[in-house]
């Protein structure tokens, strides 16, 4: 009977040893709430992605704007260098075409990238 018990406080132990690891690396965050204890969820750091993302958005945006009908081939997209991220094109233009912000489509010379309707 005696091991179970103590198996048991083991495991709580183990549990309190990553609890704590989780708090110091930053990812748990006590708040500001005096009648109880509760902790928010954090991802360190991740506002510097956010903001390069943006940022890259902006460009590659800007970009198409400039031309005369507001679209390019994807090949003369990657001539240009992104400034604000270590991500490749394919990557931002997935994410721009998932957030509706762009238009790909296949043509006969490759993918003509066009800024989407509203």
């Amino acid at each position: 009977m005696r091991e179970a018990g103590s198996s048991a406080d083991e495991q709580q132990i183990r549990a309190m040893v990553g609890y704590v690891r989780i708090q110091r690396l930053g990812f748990l965050l006590p708040t500001a709430r005096m009648d109880d204890e509760a902790y928010s969820f954090s991802v360190p750091g991740v506002g510097k992605l956010v903001t390069a993302i943006k940022k890259t958005r902006t460009q590659i945006l800007s970009t198409l704007k400039r031309t005369k009908y507001k679209e390019t081939h994807e090949q003369q997209l990657k001539k240009a260098k992104l400034k604000h991220s270590c991500f490749q094109l394919k990557f931002h233009l997935a994410d721009m075409e998932g957030c509706g912000l762009i238009r790909r489509t296949k043509v006969t010379s490759g993918v003509l990238v066009a800024v989407a309707d509203k």
